[in-house]
This record gives C-alpha cells, structure tokens and sequence, in this order.
C-alpha cells in the first residue's frame, strides 16, 4: 500500500474512519492514508480525465486522416495545381502530430490502467 497496510479505499470511507475516530495519532500510518485520499483526485477522475484525452487525440486523428484523404484525392486528380504538394505536406504534418498526441495518449492512459500511474499534471 502507499502508506501503510491499512486499506482504505475511497475518500468516503476515509472520511468515516477519521469521524468515528478509528483514525487518530496512536495509529498514525493510517491518518496519513486518509489524509492522501482526501488530498488527490479519485482514480474514477483521473481515468475519465485519460480516457477522455483519448477520445479527443482519436476524433483528431479520423479527422486528420478525412482531410489527408480529401487532399490526396485532390492532388491525384490535378485540382489543386502547383501548390498541392504543399497542401499535402501540412496536411501530412498535422495528420503525424496527431497520431503523435493519440499514442501518447494511450501511453498515460495504459500505464495508469495497468501500472497505476499517476501522470505528473494530474497529481495536484
């Protein structure tokens, strides 16, 4: 466990302990606990906050990839003319920085599913 081998799952039940005084200065390990569940986010807040980062990181990447798609289309057919390689090359550009932000993305929210960790903006 983080600070001792007491277990004290939720914040609510910390709450509890502290008020019924199950928690107090002769076992000090677990007012600590308590103290740190009551001090950080809920692993149920931090997974939404992840798993919503990488729903936004995936629209951007399908978006990515409809408008790398069109500008292809684009170019193959001649429409564009002369500055549809560069068209293509921003386009190109923006689609690689999306797939970038999607795995790393999937990175933070893998290694707190699996692993547990917090990543360091979410630990105030």
């Amino acid at each position: 466990m983080l600070y001792s081998d007491t277990v004290i799952p939720t914040k609510a039940a910390a709450k509890k302990e502290i008020c019924e005084g199950k928690i107090n200065q002769a076992n000090s390990a677990p007012i600590c606990r308590a103290t740190y569940l009551l001090s950080v986010r809920s692993a149920e807040e931090i997974d939404l906050i992840l798993f919503a980062d990488l729903e936004k990181a995936m629209a951007e990447l399908n978006a990515c990839a409809k408008h790398f798609g069109q500008a292809t289309k684009e170019l193959s057919s001649g429409c564009r003319g002369s500055d549809g390689s560069l068209a293509l090359r921003v386009v190109g550009d923006r689609r690689r920085r999306a797939l970038i932000a999607l795995q790393e993305a999937l990175k933070r929210h893998t290694a707190f599913i699996l692993h547990g960790v917090i990543p360091e903006d979410l630990q105030d």
